[in-house]
C-alpha cells in the first residue's frame, strides 16, 4: 500500500519523496520497499527506533511526501505501539492513515478497529481484504 501512496502522491506528482520504515519487529521487513523506492527514485531509510524516527523526520523536513511504513500491531502485540503512538502524537500536523490488517472474519476485526484510536488517524485504509473469509465466501 505504501508503494502505491508513493507512486501516486510522490512519482506522479512529481514530488520529493522519502519513504521511512519503521518496523523493527520483522527482520528484513523494509527490503521490498528499499526496491521500490530505488526504481522510484526516493530516499529510504530502514529505522529501528523512535529516535531514529524523530531524527530522520527533522533530517528530511524539507522532502514534499515523507512516507512511514509502520509494523502491523495484531491485537496479541498492540501493547508494542505505545511508543510509536506516543511519538506521532508530538507531530500533531502528521496525517496518520492506518492500515489494519484484515484476517478471519471481518466483522470481528472491524469491531477492533478502535484500538488504533492512540494514533488519532486521518484514514483508515483497509488492506488484505482478499485474504477474508468472509468476502471470499460471499463476494459482493
Amino acid at each position: 500500500m505504501l508503494a502505491k501512496l508513493a507512486v501516486r502522491y510522490g512519482a506522479a506528482a512529481r514530488r520529493s519523496t522519502h519513504i521511512l520504515s519503521y518496523d523493527g519487529h520483522r527482520i528484513g521487513a523494509g527490503e521490498p520497499l528499499r526496491s521500490y523506492a530505488m526504481i522510484l527514485g526516493a530516499g529510504f531509510e530502514a529505522l529501528d527506533t523512535v529516535g531514529a524516527l524523530s531524527h530522520s523526520l527533522k533530517e528530511h523536513s524539507r522532502k514534499d511526501l515523507i512516507l512511514i511504513d509502520t509494523p502491523g500491531y495484531s491485537a496479541e502485540d498492540f501493547d508494542l505501539s505505545h511508543e510509536l503512538s506516543e511519538f506521532l502524537s508530538t507531530y500533531p500536523h502528521v496525517r496518520c492513515p492506518l492500515s489494519p490488517i484484515l484476517r478471519g472474519a471481518i466483522i470481528r476485526s472491524i469491531s477492533h478497529v478502535e484500538r488504533y484510536n492512540t494514533f488519532n488517524p486521518a484514514k483508515l485504509i483497509f488492506t488484505r481484504l482478499d485474504e477474508t473469509e468472509v468476502l471470499r465466501r460471499h463476494p459482493q
